[in-house]
This record gives structure tokens, C-alpha cells and sequence, in this order.
């Protein structure tokens, strides 16, 4: 468990490091992957950006409390150190994830000929933000 927490931990650090620099391809196993992160390159970017800090973040506790396993002698103490490491980074990482993920729901959809709509929907032949419709 020592190994995989800290192998974890490396992962989701690299994943948030290059999620934070843009340099995530989207892909079908890393980052931010909800049906709103998928819809388009731009916004899987930016919703991982957003959420690359805090990914990596979880990522650094996991391996922490991976390599503090080693040096814990008392298994009991081990055992609580690790639920804490794994819950501090479930909730950080997941934190991140939820973000992104609402950054994205809120981008318009690519490839939309809303003009400067900011929305993904039209209400009764206008723009759900100012546009009115042609008389």
C-alpha cells in the first residue's frame, strides 16, 4: 500500500503539473473527464488548468503520506496517517475535479453560431443573454 499511495501520489502530481501548463491532450483516462469537460480541445484545457492546482496538490499528499508510511514505526499511528493522507487527498482532488467541471459547464459549446452569445441555448428564437429577436 506504502508503494501505490506514493506511485499514486507521483501520478496525480505529474497529471496536475501538465493539466496547470495546457499540455494535457484530451484523452480518454486523464484530467477532467466529464460528458462538459469532452465537448470540445478549449474547454477540456481550460477546465483541466482550472483544476490542474489541486489535482496536483492531492497528487503531493498522496505521495507524502506515502513516504511518511515508511518512516511511521507504530502501526497504528501508520494505519490513521494513511486514512487521513488518502481522505485529504480524495477531497483535494476531487475538490479540483468539480471545479473544472463547472468551469466547463459554463463555456459555450464550440462550433455554436450564437454570434456573442455566452450561452449554449436559445430561448424563443434569441440569445438567452441580450440579443432580441429579428421583427
Amino acid at each position: 500500500m506504502l508503494v501505490a499511495l506514493a506511485t499514486g501520489g507521483v501520478t496525480l502530481t505529474v497529471i496536475g503539473w501538465l493539466a496547470m501548463g495546457e499540455r494535457l491532450p484530451r484523452n480518454g483516462f486523464f484530467g477532467v473527464r466529464t460528458a462538459e469537460t469532452m465537448r470540445g480541445e478549449d474547454i477540456f484545457r481550460v477546465a483541466n488548468r482550472v483544476a490542474g492546482l489541486p489535482i496536483a496538490v492531492g497528487g503531493a499528499v498522496a505521495t507524502a503520506t506515502g513516504i511518511g508510511q515508511f518512516v511511521i514505526p507504530d502501526t497504528a499511528a501508520s494505519i490513521v496517517v494513511a486514512a487521513v493522507g488518502v481522505a485529504g487527498m480524495a477531497v483535494i482532488t476531487v475538490t479540483g475535479g468539480v471545479h473544472g467541471h463547472r468551469i466547463a459547464a459554463s463555456m459555450p459549446d464550440p462550433g455554436v453560431g450564437h454570434g456573442a452569445c455566452a450561452c449554449r441555448t436559445r430561448a424563443q428564437g434569441a440569445c438567452c443573454t441580450r440579443e432580441t429577436p429579428a421583427s
